[in-house]
């Protein structure tokens, strides 16, 4: 996080930093404005990701409770992996957490997908005109992340996404559990 900080703060090209840089929404520096930053960081050919929304000035009450709505969505998916389960129902847990506080009109994707060699290193189904993930069952030991992006046209975008580790009876989180939203 401290990273993204001195990328908005002091305009570091982030390209220096990540592999990737993905902004959306209001594209200056004005206050209020916010930016979705997606980091894919890279080690030893590994590659690993995380998201946050940085807001430079006070948030809008929209981007407030949009990136509530992924933070109450990221945990339920959290708690709710393990060995065992597959993907669709990661996802499943975070989005009916989200209707279920009242969020059913905040749209995310809800993606756990895996890291690796390459971003999301795991297979896809061939013969299709469009990419489609299998649904794969987490095992003991797997590094994933669970992402929770939100992208809105007329809006911007909102982003939270974490690696985690799949233990024996559930996930370690391997970064911080810190503020989805990072005020500047």
């Amino acid at each position: 996080v401290a990273v993204i900080v001195a990328m908005v703060r002091d305009g570091i090209d982030q390209k220096r930093l990540a592999a990737h840089d993905a902004t959306f929404g209001q594209r200056t520096r004005a206050t209020g404005g916010d930016e979705y930053r997606f980091a894919v960081a890279h080690h030893r050919h590994y590659h690993g990701d995380f998201g946050r929304t940085v807001v430079l000035g006070e948030p809008t009450a929209a981007i407030r409770r949009r990136v509530a709505a992924l933070r109450v969505g990221w945990q339920a998916s959290f708690e709710a992996l393990r060995p065992g389960r597959r993907y669709s129902e990661i996802r499943s847990a975070g989005l009916e957490a989200m209707r279920a506080a009242g969020y059913g009109d905040v749209l995310t994707v809800a993606v756990p997908h895996s890291v690796g060699l390459q971003h999301t290193d795991e297979p896809f189904r061939d013969g299709l005109p469009f990419a489609v993930k299998d649904d794969l069952v987490l095992e003991q030991n797997m590094t994933l992340t669970v992402d929770f992006p939100h992208i809105e046209v007329g809006f911007g975008a909102c982003h939270l996404e974490d690696l985690v580790r799949i233990t024996q009876d559930g996930a370690e989180a391997l970064a911080p559990m810190d503020d989805p939203l990072i005020v500047l």
